[in-house]
């Protein structure tokens, strides 16, 4: 196999492992944003009086969840509920309901 063929074949494994560790991140996403859907609906669009997440930049909404998870703010359930969740996860959780369409 020449030099050209490995290369090749090296970027080919890597698109596909690099494709798979996407697809579990978003797994993960995805179950993590489950926990979300009790009050603020399945996609992130709030049916009540509970704030809409859908849509809302991954930036506000991690800013958000750390402020709940140091105490800030109104005690709600947020404040127990973020105190569970590790850094990775709420980027994680952040960046699921920026990408939900409006």
């Amino acid at each position: 196999m020449g030099g050209n063929c490995k290369i090749v074949l090296c970027a080919g494994l890597l698109s596909v492992l690099s494709s798979a560790a996407n697809a579990q991140e978003d797994w993960r996403a995805f179950m993590l944003s489950a926990s979300c859907a009790a009050c603020h609906g399945t996609d992130g669009r709030s049916p009540d009086s509970i704030p809409t997440i859908q849509g809302k930049s991954a930036g506000y909404i991690a800013n958000r969840l750390n402020a709940y998870k140091s105490g800030e703010g109104n005690p709600t359930v947020m404040n127990r509920l973020a105190k569970g969740y590790s850094e990775e996860e709420i980027d994680l959780i952040s960046a699921w309901f920026a990408a939900q369409n409006r």
